[in-house]
């Protein structure tokens, strides 16, 4: 809040201007950000817990899996070998998604036929004009060609390839 006096032209004082200034929104601005370097954080530190956990996880595992193969049927049974890799197989998926929430993948590209990804334009580009009540048409021929005309009430739009 910011006030002022208001004086004529003979410096008599004839008033006061009040100025209010609402920063709701950027208190709240403030504190979404606040939250959102918290979570940040809190990001990488489950990424960080994760490789560490991962790797003890991992020597457990091998040893598990090695005893298992190498103890008779009536000791894996006495130490519950085959419960307990499964129950370090589900604690290494946790782990596992942890990981993929705290860093997002890289994209997988994979091959495609460019006449497919046009298709599915001129698909999507088709509904856009629908519904924005223009007319669209699609044809088969050599090239591609979009030709735009106007008419009195209504655009016309009409797809080639």
């Amino acid at each position: 809040m910011s006030k002022v006096q208001l004086k004529n032209r003979y410096d008599e004082h004839i008033g006061e201007i009040t100025y209010f200034l609402d920063i709701t929104e950027m208190e709240q601005l403030t504190k979404r950000i606040h939250q959102s370097e918290k979570l940040a954080l809190m990001g990488e530190m489950a990424a960080k817990a994760a490789h560490e956990i991962r790797n003890p996880l991992a020597v457990i595992h091998g040893f598990l899996a090695f005893m298992n193969e190498n103890l008779a049927e009536n000791e894996r049974k006495q130490y519950h070998i085959p419960l307990l890799l499964k129950e370090i197989d589900r604690i290494n998926a946790i782990v596992e998604d942890m990981l993929l929430i705290a860093k997002p993948s890289a994209p997988m590209l994979k091959e495609t036929y460019m006449e497919t990804i046009v298709q599915d334009l001129l698909f999507l580009l088709q509904h856009i004009c629908e519904t924005k009540k223009n007319r669209c048409s699609r044809s088969s021929g050599s090239g591609s060609v979009m030709d735009r005309s106007e008419t009195n009430d209504a655009s016309v739009i009409q797809f080639a390839s």
